[in-house]
């Protein structure tokens, strides 16, 4: 695929929730291995339970979803306690080699892989008053100068501490004037590029797993747009994601005649008064890509 504007399009940045694309990727990767499938059974437990976005954190332990409308979940209203089952259920490893599969230029800054939950725990959790907030403190601190096999063992330790914060407290935390967390390690990291390179894996993943460009129709992106002309753009694939201080949106529009652009938008600030900016620019960058789409939408790509 030609590339028609690039500017640090090899530059690693945080991505907010667009890391879901590898976990999605993981899942018919295990389907293929033959470990796993699009109805099995996955349970939530007070111990998978992470924080919004998303509805399912919100539903009593016990509570049964299939593989299938995890994803569906994951990708259509970016569901952080989907997301972590499925991350759960495949394994940690097995979401590590789809980052790798799927042509990250760099799959050690992806690993060890984090779960949302973990994420939350890590960066939200100290400072609330419990035994396990200043335990969550020490290994939050200790995170960004610890080796790949360091990191392992301090995730092993967060996933045996109960969740620290109440919906609640993550709105008030996050609110809070401070220090993206994101500049101390705790995100995922890629580069515009190697997210355009995601989203071309999935692609070629659905043509073999066509329950793939079901889950991208849960979220139809700039595909609601009345602006956007969907007889040029009939399909829409779309990931978005945001944390404190980190803004993501990457797009993959197919045209009618099955020619492809990927849309990649990635926002990033170090600072807390550049991170609220970037908290209200989500408007600006949908309608920069939707601009984008509509200038191409009769212009061959090559």
């Amino acid at each position: 695929m030609a590339t028609l504007v690039e500017r640090n399009a090899d530059s690693a940045a945080p991505l907010g929730s667009a890391f879901k694309l590898y976990v999605l990727a993981a899942v018919p990767d295990e389907i293929t291995a033959g470990g796993l499938s699009w109805e099995e059974t996955l349970e939530l437990t007070s111990m998978n339970r992470s924080l919004p976005s998303g509805m399912l954190q919100a539903k009593p332990d016990g509570t049964k979803i299939t593989v299938l409308q995890a994803a569906r979940q994951m990708i259509g209203i970016s569901d952080n306690t989907a997301t972590d089952l499925l991350i759960a259920r495949v394994g940690r490893e097995r979401v590590e080699r789809a980052v790798a599969n799927l042509g990250h230029s760099d799959p050690a800054a992806m690993t060890p892989f984090l779960t949302t939950r973990e994420i939350f725990q890590l960066s939200y959790g100290a400072g609330e008053g419990s035994a396990a907030s200043r335990e969550l403190q020490k290994l939050s601190l200790a995170w960004a100068g610890a080796a790949v096999d360091e990191r392992r063992g301090i995730l092993q330790r967060v996933d045996e501490l109960p969740l620290a914060l109440s919906e609640q407290g993550f709105v008030d935390r996050v609110g809070e004037p401070q220090e993206p967390p994101w500049t101390r390690g705790l995100e995922w990291f890629a580069t515009p590029a190697d997210i355009a390179a995601a989203h071309r894996g999935l692609a070629e993943r659905a043509e073999r797993q066509p329950e793939l460009t079901q889950i991208f129709l849960s979220n139809p992106g700039l595909g609601a747009s009345p602006g956007l002309d969907r007889t040029v753009w009939p399909s829409i694939a779309y990931k978005g994601g945001g944390n404190l201080g980190v803004l993501t949106g990457a797009w993959r529009a197919e045209r009618s005649d099955g020619s492809a652009v990927n849309v990649v938008l990635m926002l990033s600030g170090d600072t807390s008064e550049t991170a609220r900016e970037i908290q209200f620019a989500s408007g600006e960058l949908s309608g920069l890509s939707q601009a984008i789409l509509e200038l191409l939408g009769e212009k061959p790509t090559g």
